[in-house]
């Protein structure tokens, strides 16, 4: 029931307590919500009357205007009429949504509003897009160790946060983040995978478009800046001595080119242009540049010791890598050999012993798909160039011809 007195309005409400009714008269005074509750139906309608008349009074004496103001008063309650809301709150949300859009027309910004989210959200929980976005992965030819850093961080996240996408706040990802004992490399690795993950989500309509994802607003994850480690030129040479036919030019073309695991396991023989002394590494199979989006095509020379090292392939075909992962076939001859393996040591090699060869930071950023910036700050003095000569003069055997005796 609504009880009016000239623009005055005061409803009741009628509740259960325990089976029994209750009447509640509900009203606005002073920008808050007021509300007195009785048991008698006709106690009530006597107190909304009574502080309807109140308010009514008030506001007549209060208002010290004349007969325009008067009517424009009376339009600005009638237009709120039905929406239950005081002309004192609706003239405060009005000015503070006019503070943040500025000159925009506030029908114009509820309208775009209602437009982004007219569209209603797919909804799928982060186990199953953990899963889906694995499929999509492989399907697209991620390589075999970046697919298995997404297996290993993701499910670990599915397995701890099983709510929809949609759901999962900064709040929540910060604090499972915060929750891993491992060092800020590995956390900012994490972030970099939940990144991605919502980014994917974001593609598919499980979130909205246009928008950062609660993913991309993780604070950033702040690294101590550690030293470039490389293998020593004793150890590269045992491990290419070493290694069978399948591997030996995956560690050369490493060591030698510079080449990146995710994306020699992705190039092909005819990618190594013996003629022109050069690897072509495609767009398709490079990784974009830092803070790029788009991935550039780049050549690497084939280096006399590296070239060696080739002759043996000229006439190969089909994939470099013959093993599923070349990588953990390395890692595994290296155990053999008790020599300890250094992770991304054969590309470091390459980029450190380049700069101190030929000095030359964008020719060197260029050959390895980097950013100058990257190849300054981590490869510059890490070797001598006397070291550097060493590493490029790593060679294979020369065959000894058999004797016509």
């Amino acid at each position: 029931m609504e009880i009016r007195n000239g623009s005055a309005s005061v409803k009741i409400y009628r509740t259960y307590r325990r089976g029994e009714p209750l009447y509640s008269v509900a009203h606005y005074m002073d920008g808050s919500r007021k509300r007195k509750t009785f048991a008698d139906p006709a106690k009530a309608e006597q107190e909304a009357n009574r502080i309807a008349s109140l308010i009514s009074r008030a506001e007549k004496d209060s208002l010290h205007v004349n007969s325009m103001d008067w009517r424009l008063y009376n339009l600005a309650v009638n237009a709120l009429s039905g929406l239950e809301v005081p002309i004192d709150a609706a003239c405060r949300e009005y000015a503070e949504a006019k503070k943040i859009i500025g000159n925009t027309p506030l029908v114009i910004a509820v309208k775009a509003y209602i437009k982004r989210h007219e569209i209603a959200l797919a909804e799928i929980n982060v186990p199953d897009l953990v899963e889906e976005f694995i499929k999509a992965k492989t399907n697209s030819g991620v390589g075999p160790r970046v697919l298995a850093d997404y297996r290993s961080r993701l499910r670990r996240f599915a397995k701890k946060v099983r709510m929809p996408i949609a759901s999962v706040t900064k709040d929540i990802l910060q604090e499972f983040i915060g929750s891993l004992k491992v060092e800020p490399r590995t956390r900012r690795n994490f972030q970099s995978n939940l990144v991605t993950l919502f980014q994917h989500a974001r593609a598919r309509g499980f979130l909205e478009r246009d928008i950062k994802t609660e993913a991309e607003h993780l604070d950033t994850i702040v690294v101590p800046e550690q030293d470039i480690e490389i293998f020593p030129t004793k150890d590269l040479a045992k491990l290419l001595a070493a290694a069978d036919s399948k591997l030996q030019p995956y560690i050369a073309i490493r060591a030698f080119a510079g080449v990146r695991d995710s994306e020699i396991n992705r190039m092909q023989w005819s990618d190594v242009k013996f003629a022109e002394n050069t690897i072509e590494v495609r767009a398709s199979v490079a990784k974009p540049k830092r803070g790029k989006k788009a991935k550039l095509r780049r050549l690497t020379p084939i280096l006399p010791n590296l070239k060696a090292w080739l002759e043996p392939y000229i006439k190969k075909e089909g994939p470099i890598c013959a093993y599923s992962s070349c990588e953990r076939q390395a890692v595994q001859l290296a155990a053999s050999l008790e020599i300890n393996w250094v992770h991304n040591g054969l590309r470091h090699g390459f980029g450190s012993c380049r700069v101190a060869m030929i000095k030359n930071y964008p020719q060197v950023a260029y050959e390895m798909g980097n950013n100058v910036d990257v190849v300054k700050s981590s490869y510059d003095q890490v070797v001598s160039e006397k070291e550097a000569r060493k590493w490029f003069a790593i060679s294979p055997e020369p065959k000894v011809p058999r004797s016509t005796v």
